[in-house]
């Protein structure tokens, strides 16, 4: 499984939350817009941080005795549960998982 990780993460961009991106929108355009969160369906990754392109979520077991939360990745089974908030030049919200976008460069 780790390898499947670094697979997938090797063909990932190294996005941060803050990054310009660029992607298509619903109208097949391409677009750019701001990273303004990560984010997932599943319940338990309710606080999310994301970088260099690696989604993590903070593990309630590993941070039950610890004074600051414990993030670890997303496992690569849940990957597809993960999305991203983009608000876009126009200042729409997009929702758009990772392989979805592209870090822009000016």
């Amino acid at each position: 499984m780790e390898s499947l990780m670094k697979k997938f993460l090797s063909s990932v961009n190294k996005m941060n939350i803050g990054d310009k991106v660029k992607y298509i929108n619903a109208f097949n355009e391409q677009s750019i817009g701001v990273i303004m969160d990560v984010s997932s369906s599943m319940a338990s990754y309710d606080d999310m941080k994301l970088e260099d392109g690696v989604p993590y979520y903070v593990s309630k077991k590993m941070s039950v005795n610890e004074s600051k939360p414990v993030y670890v990745s997303v496992k690569p089974k849940n990957i597809d549960t993960v999305f991203l908030t983009i608000e876009s030049s126009s200042g729409r919200a997009e929702f758009l998982s990772l392989n979805e976008v592209t870090v822009y460069y000016e």
